[in-house]
C-alpha cells in the first residue's frame, strides 16, 4: 500500500506533499488570522485553520505550536490576538487539539499569568495580556479539567489560584509595615 502511495513522476510520496502543503498552508492561515489590519483576517483564518486540521489531524500539534509561537510574540497585540486564537482553535478542535495545548502551550500560557517582570508594566497591553491569560487558565481549567484526559487544565487553574492568593498577600503586606513579608507562606 506504501508503495502505492509513492508518486513515480516525483519520486515523492503523496502523503508527505500532501502534508507539507496543508503545512505550508496552516502557516499561512495562521498569519492570515493574525493580519491586525483586516476585520476579516481573523475569521478567515480561522475558518481555513480549522478546514485544514479537518482534513489534517496529523497536523493538529503543528497548528498549536505555529500558534505558540505568536502567543510568545515581542509585541503585545500580536500576543493578545494570538492568544484569543488559541482559545477558538482549542474550543473548535476538540479534545484531541486541547490534549496537545496541555504539553505544548499550557505551561506557557501558565507563566504569563503570572506578575510580569515591571520592566513590562510600562506598556499597558502587558497587563491586559497578563489578565487574559489568567481568565482563559481559569476557563480552560472550568471547561476541560473535569475531562480525565484533560485534568492538567484543573491543576494549572489551582496552581494559578495559589500564585494569585500569595501576591494578593504580597502586595497587602507590602502596603502594611508591621506584616513581615517572612510570615508568608
Amino acid at each position: 500500500q506504501q508503495l502505492g502511495a509513492f508518486c513515480l513522476s516525483g519520486g515523492m510520496w503523496t502523503g508527505q506533499s500532501d502534508r507539507k502543503a496543508a503545512l505550508r498552508d496552516l502557516q499561512q492561515a495562521v498569519i492570515v488570522a493574525l493580519n491586525r489590519t483586516s476585520e476579516q483576517g481573523y475569521g478567515t483564518g480561522l475558518q481555513w485553520i480549522m478546514r485544514i486540521l479537518q482534513e489534517h489531524k496529523d497536523l493538529e500539534a503543528d497548528a498549536v505550536a505555529l500558534v505558540k509561537a505568536k502567543v510568545k510574540d515581542r509585541k503585545p497585540e500580536v500576543s493578545l490576538v494570538a492568544l484569543a486564537l488559541l482559545n477558538d482553535v482549542m474550543r473548535l478542535g476538540g479534545v484531541s487539539v486541547q490534549h496537545h495545548c496541555i504539553k505544548k502551550v499550557l505551561p506557557r500560557i501558565l507563566k504569563m499569568a503570572v506578575a510580569w517582570p515591571p520592566h513590562h508594566e510600562k506598556n499597558h497591553l502587558w497587563g491586559v495580556l497578563r489578565d487574559n491569560a489568567s481568565a482563559l487558565i481559569h476557563e480552560w481549567g472550568t471547561l476541560y479539567g473535569t475531562d480525565a484526559r484533560l485534568t492538567s487544565y484543573a491543576s494549572a487553574s489551582a496552581e494559578l489560584r495559589q500564585r494569585e492568593a500569595r501576591h494578593a498577600l504580597l502586595m497587602e503586606s507590602s502596603h502594611q509595615p508591621h506584616l513581615a513579608i517572612s510570615h508568608l507562606p
